[in-house]
């Protein structure tokens, strides 16, 4: 535990230091927390930890550090939300790892969790025969509700993921999927989608019953063909001007004000929208310019 705590604390204060190592001073405070004598540690340690010529201790590799941080994860789930993988990329495999065998794995073969998913090249497998190639494998993800984002990190090959209830509220197990292609959210407490940014791939959104207020992030993802927002506190859609490439479109009991950009959309076949969010001079033309509207 003690290793664990050095590596917390080298995380936790790797800008402030400007470097991943922790102080004769903070290291010594540690140790006795734990009644351990830096000779101790010194000795005993020599293979994890080394200390320079000005009392800095490091660990011996940085991706002895990175499986403490995991570890920590693992155990913290506050610190495992917030957990930045800014050059911490071996920490995310140590996670995946860990994760696949001590909760993915027994929460599919679980036929008391309602899901629905679909393998790469298998269909009609039993849950309980699952293996953990299966698990990697996994390209669609349909969960009813959802408290634990961890159970998702191992779902290397994700490319379409729903999820339609829980309390999770920040978005940040995305950087785990960059090949998703469709992701549906419905009924969580997310107010904001910046982590978005990571899903290059992204052709098809739909958020409803999520209090986000703005869609800001959208604004490079001009390939993306569908998009539903419905009951949400979004106000603002000006972002949507730049994603001329939709074809389906929802903005349903949101705050957003009349638009008029919606004659950008040259590949759209689908539009629903609440009545008021376009002048009867917009509905003219666009009846004009989309014959076969929907």
């Amino acid at each position: 535990r003690f290793s664990q705590e050095v590596a917390l604390n080298i995380y936790q204060n790797r800008r402030h230091r400007n470097g991943l190592y922790i102080g004769e001073k903070e290291i010594s405070n540690l140790a006795q927390q734990h009644d351990i004598k830096l000779e101790e540690i010194e000795m005993r340690s020599r293979s994890l930890l080394n200390r320079n010529m000005v009392g800095h201790y490091k660990f011996a590799h940085k991706s002895i550090l990175e499986y403490f941080l995991a570890l920590e994860s693992m155990d913290n789930k506050r610190f495992a939300q917030k957990f930045s993988f800014e050059g911490m990329d071996q920490t995310r495999v140590f996670m995946q790892e860990f994760i696949l065998f001590e909760k993915t794995l027994p929460f599919f073969k679980d036929e008391r969790n309602k899901l629905e998913f679909e393998i790469l090249g298998k269909r009609g497998k039993k849950r309980s025969e699952l293996t953990d190639k299966d698990i990697q494998n996994i390209t669609l993800l349909d969960l009813p509700t959802l408290e634990d984002v961890q159970i998702l990190y191992p779902l290397k090959k994700l490319q379409v993921l729903k999820i339609h209830g829980g309390t999770i509220d920040k978005l940040n197990f995305l950087t785990f999927f960059p090949s998703l292609i469709s992701l549906t959210l419905e009924s969580l407490p997310i107010q904001q989608i910046n982590e978005i940014e990571h899903l290059s791939q992204l052709q098809k959104l739909h958020i409803t019953s999520c209090p986000i207020r703005h869609i800001d992030p959208l604004r490079d993802f001009t390939d993306l063909r569908e998009l539903a927002l419905v009951d949400t506190e979004i106000s603002k859609i000006d972002t949507l001007r730049n994603l001329s490439q939709l074809w389906h479109l929802e903005l349903v009991d949101n705050q957003i004000p009349p638009f008029t950009g919606f004659d950008k959309f040259k590949e759209l076949k689908y539009l629903r929208l609440n009545k008021g969010l376009l002048s009867e001079r917009i509905v003219k033309k666009l009846k004009r310019n989309f014959p076969k509207l929907k």
